[in-house]
C-alpha cells in the first residue's frame, strides 16, 4: 500500500511494505543483524518514506510519524544542520511521541 502526502509543499510517497519486501528494499540480507530492528526509513533525496508492516497498528503509526518528521527536517533544511545522528533520532522520537499532546494544547488555545 502507498500514500502520497505533501511535506512543506513537496510530494512524498509513503510505502508500507511487508517484512520480506522491507528487508529487500533497505538491503538487509539474512545475516545482517545490525539494522534488524529498523522499522522505517525516510529518503529525503528520493521523497520517499518506507514503513515495515506487520507490527501492531500503534507501533506502525509511531514509526510513520517519526519518518514524516524526518521528511519535515529534510525539506526545511534542519536535517543538514543536525550533526549527531543520536540527537536527531532522540529529538525526532520525542516529537513523534508528543506531537498529539502539543497539538491538543494548540487546539485548546485556538492557536
Amino acid at each position: 500500500m502507498k500514500k502520497e502526502v505533501y511535506i512543506l509543499g513537496v510530494p512524498y510517497v509513503i510505502r508500507f511494505l511487508s517484512p520480506k519486501k522491507w528487508r529487500k528494499c533497505i538491503g538487509l540480507d539474512k545475516e545482517d543483524r545490525k539494522n534488524e530492528d529498523l522499522c522505517g526509513i525516510c529518503y529525503g533525496d528520493r521523497r520517499t518514506i518506507f514503513v515495515k508492516t506487520g507490527d501492531d497498528p500503534e507501533s506502525m503509526d509511531r514509526v510513520t510519524r517519526h519518518e514524516i518528521i524526518h521528511a519535515f527536517q529534510f525539506e526545511s533544511g534542519v536535517w543538514y544542520a543536525m550533526n549527531k545522528l543520536w540527537d536527531v533520532e532522540n529529538d525526532t522520537d520525542w516529537l513523534a511521541n508528543q506531537f498529539h499532546k502539543i497539538g491538543a494544547v494548540f487546539k485548546e488555545l485556538n492557536i
